[in-house]
């Protein structure tokens, strides 16, 4: 068992979660289309921390960036393959946007989904042998707790973090044992990635970082070992802690003073022998088959060598009450009064995930008692069982049918009405899809966590969309339909009947029905022009909007940097600069010639300036610099001396950059003068990297003809469309 590959693992994880993405389960899931929404706000704005299409504007700093950064990121390569399959036009404007979102959500979920038999093993390995971690990534691959948290809640950063953070507690270990400092900067680093891509995971971290530092403490046979172990223990700690709140320090400066809201109802803090609702939300399919194992698991534990597992089977324990929610006193006595705000359903998949290691090592004594059948049965009951958890809220109905977006879309978009919120009723969370697809504002939301607006943090209800499911009804509505002028909004969208009396006696007149969906329109509106906060794009936007990634960033290059351990020579890092340029002078072309795209495609000019407004354009710069650096680091390596190329031309550049910099002092625009300098400068850089290590012609070739390509396939595709 212990041979079993992390390739093999992340393949088995991968073919078991493809099916769900190929019925496109992700739609039916809760949250699915409010991380969307934070996406779709970094592709129009990744710079800026206000969103104004929610609560009259909030800050997006209230909600960790990463996960919605990387969906972003991959929107923009899935929309051209998308654009490029079909050719025919879109039914509403930014319709291949939003499906390029959807796609890159699922394909980032496929990634976590993949990883998290890993990070499970490589957690489990603290506590168990090999062979029974092993065992435990394999039963990773379908516990029931993470299909429903990804394909039916739709909680992406809740996994992405939890995947984190498991193999930040045992890179963490791994350094406690070794003291070797890679292990150090690899648990610290991917604690700032947990921290980035969701703060509710520090919520686990405690409890599991205890057991880890139980478990380390505990095992060590000396005096001095366990001295020296929980000195390393403590330098982690506070690394980590400095890292991950100098990563969110946006987010902490937003928090401070945030006042906690009226309790939303949630039915995971239920008594769950008393509501039938919750168990069947957050109990039966979360564990299955694991409730099984889990008397058994526990007395493994205890009776375990030494009781060498008890860190393991605490944990196990505080958190499997802990996911009973409001079922005992544990969450109000942990947590105070703020417990009835949080909800519990997390801490029931993070009891789960934690059980593994244990379930693998009594299904290994299983497997050596030769009763393989035993274990066999068991993750076939567990593959059945998962399938059940990850089609569970589109077998329990639990969002409204889908709606057609396109209609809405085409309306909102008119510029008669761009400047006039409106309200959704009975949408579901399918109103946060009509907000990303869209520039208009509602008043509602669904993160309520960000909202300012006193009536709505006084009120009680989640979204105002949903008002219908709560248990007071429609009547809380009351304050916000007999006053939408206060808020700017005109139109009412109407999914759900019960509604219509309350919109009646408010003075709302019916207007047009498309589908399933009623308009409503407020006579006598007006619009409610709101500015951008001042700080919305200051320091704290260009640190949100580039510390995550860089952080990941670097992640990635200390997980590498443990693969492969080379002598540190000179010889060795110029050969390394050598191979790494190519590819840094690769992704500079490709992402400074996606304005052509964008130009030919779309057929207007200003698409090319909307990109010097986003992402591509700042990371196209910064590949470009990063080639240029590579280039001079190795120029220094080698001690050698830049050829300068014909003295005129060069002449000539510089003279342009210093008359550029000398109009700033006469600038009505200093800050695009100096981008304007900056840019000049690395243009001359440029000039002298082509003159000095110009690409190979191979290189010219590729790239060349991957562009001639590019020109034939959108040629053809435009063709095909004119004729259909």
């Amino acid at each position: 068992m212990s041979r079993l590959s992390q390739r093999a693992l992340a393949g088995l994880a991968l073919l078991f979660n493809l099916p769900f993405a190929l019925f496109q389960l992700q739609r039916t899931a809760f949250d699915t289309y409010t991380h969307i929404f934070f996406a779709d706000h970094y592709r129009h704005a990744w710079f800026s921390l206000w969103e104004p299409r929610w609560y009259l504007g909030f800050s997006v700093a209230s909600y960790p960036p990463l996960v919605h950064q990387l969906i972003a990121l991959l929107s923009w390569p899935l929309e051209a393959v998308i654009r490029y399959f079909a050719p025919g036009g879109e039914a509403y404007a930014g319709a291949f946007v939003g499906l390029s979102e959807e796609a890159a959500f699922a394909l980032l979920l496929l990634a976590v989904l993949a990883l998290l038999p890993l990070a499970v093993r490589a957690f489990a390995g603290v506590f168990v042998g090999p062979r029974a971690a092993a065992l435990a990534g394999l039963f990773a691959v379908a516990v029931p707790a993470v299909s429903l948290a990804a394909w039916s809640f739709g909680q992406l950063p809740t996994l992405f973090a939890t995947t984190t953070v498991l193999f930040a507690l045992s890179r963490g270990a791994a350094w406690a044992r070794t003291g070797r400092r890679l292990f150090l900067a690899q648990a610290v680093l991917l604690a700032g990635v947990a921290g980035a891509a969701h703060h509710g995971v520090f919520l686990f971290v405690p409890f599991a970082g205890a057991a880890v530092a139980w478990q380390l403490v505990a095992v060590a046979r000396a005096w001095p070992e366990r001295r020296v172990r929980a000195a390393r223990l403590a330098l982690w700690a506070a690394l980590s802690a400095a890292g991950v709140a100098l990563v969110l320090w946006p987010f902490l400066v937003w928090s401070r003073g945030q006042a906690l809201q009226t309790a939303i109802e949630h039915a995971s803090r239920d008594n769950l022998f008393a509501s039938g609702v919750a168990a069947w939300y957050f109990f039966w399919p979360v564990y299955g088959p694991l409730l099984l194992v889990l008397p058994s698991a526990l007395i493994v534990a205890w009776r375990g060598r030494g009781r060498r597992r008890l860190p393991l089977a605490a944990l196990i324990v505080v958190l499997f009450v802990l996911g009973f929610g409001g079922t005992t006193p544990l969450p109000a006595a942990l947590f105070g009064g703020s417990w009835v705000w949080l909800t519990y359903d997390r801490f029931a998949l993070w009891a789960a995930v934690c059980l593994l290691p244990v379930a693998g090592a009594v299904a290994l004594r299983l497997w050596r008692q030769r009763r393989r059948g035993w274990v066999l049965g068991l993750f076939g009951a567990l593959l059945a069982w998962s399938a059940l958890a990850g089609w569970h809220a589109t077998l329990s109905r639990s969002q409204p049918a889908a709606i057609d977006m396109a209609p809405l879309v085409n309306f909102l978009n008119a510029p008669a009405q761009q400047p006039y919120r409106y309200f959704t009723f009975g949408f579901g969370d399918q109103m946060a899809r009509l907000s990303a697809l869209t520039a208009n504002g509602t008043p509602d939301g669904d993160y309520h966590t960000a909202r300012e607006m006193p009536e709505l943090r006084a009120s009680g209800l989640g979204a105002l969309d949903g008002a219908v499911w709560h248990s007071q009804g429609v009547s809380t509505l009351r304050p916000f339909v007999e006053q939408p002028q206060r808020y700017g909004v005109r139109w009412a969208f109407v999914a759900h009947p019960a509604y219509r009396p309350l919109l009646e006696a408010a003075g709302w007149q019916f207007r047009w029905l498309e589908g399933t969906v009623e308009a409503w329109e407020f006579p006598g509106a007006s619009p409610l022009p709101l500015a951008a906060p001042t700080w919305a794009t200051g320091p704290a936007a260009l640190w949100w909007g580039s510390v995550p990634l860089s952080v990941l960033a670097l992640a990635l290059a200390a997980l590498v940097a443990q693969r492969r351990r080379p002598a540190l020579t000179r010889a060795w890092w110029l050969s390394a600069l050598t191979r790494m340029r190519p590819a840094a002078w690769l992704t500079a072309v490709g992402l400074l010639l996606f304005w052509w795209y964008h130009l030919y495609w779309q057929g207007s000019a200003p698409k090319v300036y909307f990109l010097y407004q986003g992402i591509v354009v700042f990371a196209s710069d910064l590949a470009a610099a990063a080639a240029l650096a590579l280039w001079l680091l190795e120029l220094r390596l080698r001690r050698g001396r830049p050829r300068l190329g014909p003295r005129a031309v060069l002449l000539a550049g510089l003279a342009l950059v210093a008359f550029s910099a000398l109009s700033l002092l006469f600038s009505g625009g200093p800050q695009a003068g100096a981008a304007l300098v900056l840019h000049l400068l690395l243009l001359v850089g440029w000039y002298l990297l082509c003159i000095n290590a110009a690409p190979s012609a191979v290189t010219l070739g590729r790239v060349m003809g991957a562009l001639l390509l590019l020109q034939v396939i959108v040629v053809a595709g435009q063709a095909v469309a004119q004729q259909n």
